[in-house]
């Protein structure tokens, strides 16, 4: 299973089903929106997914993101990033993957029709907060885009930013965690079966301060609260004309970590017992086992950045696990559009921070180099259409 470094059993059977969700918005061009119940996505999964999709539905944009459960299996994963360094990864499984996917995707051009599209916001209360410091500032921002033909939906994406973490390394069930029930719970009222969760700037943001308990009741009870939160929320008819897509690529670079800077990052300044310690110890642990892979001579590899416009919505997914500071920024400089910030998606290449940080496990877990987490910034002001200068 995958999320966890203190967890070592393995898993021990399925609470509920782990899914491939598919959404194809045409307009004058296309683009099939693919939500898988993963830790994250990595190239292999990404380009499987793209032929499958070419060879069922035709030539189409596909961007793959990943809810971040942390408590579905590692075994897809050649990304070694996404197991702590550990090679997990299953061809018999990857093989039943692909034939599920090829299920899900044949018939999905064929279930076009005409919709209206409608948006809700929201600020969402008492779901989560920053996982360090509850007082901190996070985006709390819920946006849900629904497609409706008839008077009736037919399928909707949400996106909210939160490490969908309400169990923890004792679980040993296949589960969506909080996501299975926020699904459920829109399911339910919206009458539809089709919903995709985006996850937003969620590095940073957990349900560890709004819990009562680690269980699956507890996770019923917070995806509840949130789908009856967003559910109320006002919302207007939306123009999704001129679907619009852009991207930019660039290239990842690691930093190159000695044994020297590993040392040191093993000294904080707190060793206190707290869940704040107990991370950074995590954060060290996943650090020796990684540095030997992101430390190779000049491992580089490609990253895009994808833009997606639906009228008034602008969208931005990127393979980064992301800093709730960085959404609170951007969202400032799109104003008064509407702006969803989407991680975990095409890739995954760790943690990104909007600045310096103290020391700590999203500091540790960021791996790309100066330059590259600029140059992320760049191309993320690049494809929504403002000056990078300005955030």
């Amino acid at each position: 299973m995958a999320g966890y470094i203190t967890r070592r059993e393995k898993s021990q059977g399925v609470h509920d089903d782990i899914e491939l969700r598919a959404l194809l918005i045409e307009d004058e061009s296309a683009v099939l929106l693919v939500n898988l119940d993963l830790l994250g996505v990595d190239t292999h999964i990404k380009e499987t997914i793209q032929r499958v999709a070419e060879k069922t539905i035709g030539n189409v944009n596909v961007i793959v993101t990943a809810t971040h459960t942390h408590s579905a299996p590692a075994t897809l994963f050649t990304n070694l990033l996404l197991t702590f360094g550990d090679n997990v990864f299953r061809k018999d499984y990857f093989d039943y993957f692909v034939e599920q996917t090829e299920k899900t995707f044949s018939n999905i051009a064929n279930n076009l029709e005409p919709t209206e599209t409608y948006i809700y916001k929201t600020k969402i209360r008492d779901i989560a907060t920053d996982r360090n410091d509850p007082r901190n500032p996070i985006d709390n921002e819920a946006l849900l885009l629904t497609f409706a033909s008839k008077g009736e939906t037919k399928g909707f994406l949400v996106n909210y930013a939160v490490h969908p973490t309400v169990l923890g390394p004792d679980n040993l069930l296949i589960t969506k965690d909080l996501i299975e029930y926020i699904l459920k719970g829109l399911y339910s009222v919206l009458k539809t079966n089709i919903g995709l969760f985006l996850n937003g700037a969620a590095g940073n943001i957990s349900t560890r301060f709004t819990r009562r308990a680690q269980t699956f009741s507890e996770a019923e009870r917070i995806g509840n609260e949130f789908a009856r939160q967003v559910l109320v929320s006002k919302f207007r008819l939306h123009n999704v004309e001129n679907l619009r897509i852009v991207s930019k690529e660039i290239t990842v670079s690691f930093k190159e970590y000695t044994e020297e800077e590993i040392r040191k990052l093993s000294m904080p300044t707190w060793k206190d017992g707290t869940r704040r310690s107990e991370s950074l110890r995590e954060g060290i642990e996943a650090l020796n086992k990684l540095y030997p892979i992101i430390s190779k001579k000049r491992y580089t590899a490609k990253a895009e950045i994808i833009g997606l416009n639906l009228g008034d919505l602008k969208m931005v997914f990127v393979p980064f696990e992301l800093h709730s500071d960085i959404s609170l920024s951007l969202k400032k400089l799109v104003e008064p559009r509407y702006l969803a910030l989407v991680g975990y998606t095409n890739e995954y290449f760790g943690y990104l921070l909007m600045k310096e940080a103290e020391p700590g496990y999203e500091k540790i877990m960021q791996f790309v180099d100066e330059k590259t987490r600029q140059q992320v910034f760049s191309a993320i002001c690049n494809v929504l259409d403002i000056d990078p200068g300005s955030l």
